[in-house]
């Protein structure tokens, strides 16, 4: 009994270390992706609601949200902040390319929120948002090295003329350029 009273307290006092600590669970960089998620669902929360005149929106927004007269009035602030919160988020999606690159599907279901955004203001992110959606799709350059590299050296083994025409052909026809992997050092 004595040892249940000094475990209650201790477990109250150790929770915000441990929900602290259990972002870092999987290592900086997923914390990174929670930490850009997490700004990135602040922006879409404010702005998926402008996709008409702002003072019409804010007109409909009090009428559904009644009294809560603070949830509008930072609606309203974040909206009109529209321009430089749309350049953080351009920020975000070069970090996310340049930095968290395999990381990136990681992103997909708020990528998809933004993407479909339909007001003017949003429409640089919502186009933006589609572009690293799809960059998460392409395998990266050292990818694409090993694999036209092993088909270099699968064609440079076959004996017959016939067997490296056919072993060179997915090379041949494959559907992004081949021009950057061959010229570099």
């Amino acid at each position: 009994e004595k040892n249940s009273d000094t475990v209650g307290p201790l477990v109250a006092v150790l929770q915000p270390l441990s929900e602290f600590l259990s972002l870092y669970a999987d290592g900086n960089h997923t914390y990174a992706v929670h930490v850009i998620t997490e700004l990135l669902e602040q922006y879409y929360t404010v702005e998926s609601h402008f996709t008409g005149a702002p003072e019409l929106v804010i007109k409909d927004l009090r009428r559904h949200q009644g009294y809560a007269t603070e949830l509008v009035a930072e609606f309203a602030r974040g909206h009109y902040q529209v321009h430089d919160r749309t350049a953080l988020v351009m920020d975000l999606f070069a970090i996310m390319c340049a930095n968290l690159r395999p990381l990136l599907r990681e992103f997909d279901p708020i990528l998809r929120k933004l993407a479909a955004l339909e007001g003017p203001e949003q429409t640089k992110v919502a186009i933006q948002a589609r572009k690293v959606m799809m960059e998460g799709r392409e395998p990266t350059f050292e990818e694409r090295r090993m694999e036209m590299e092993a088909i270099l050296k699968t064609a440079l083994y076959a004996k017959a003329f016939a067997d490296r025409s056919r072993i060179l052909e997915p090379l041949v026809t494959r559907p992004g350029g081949t021009e950057n992997l061959l010229l570099v050092d």
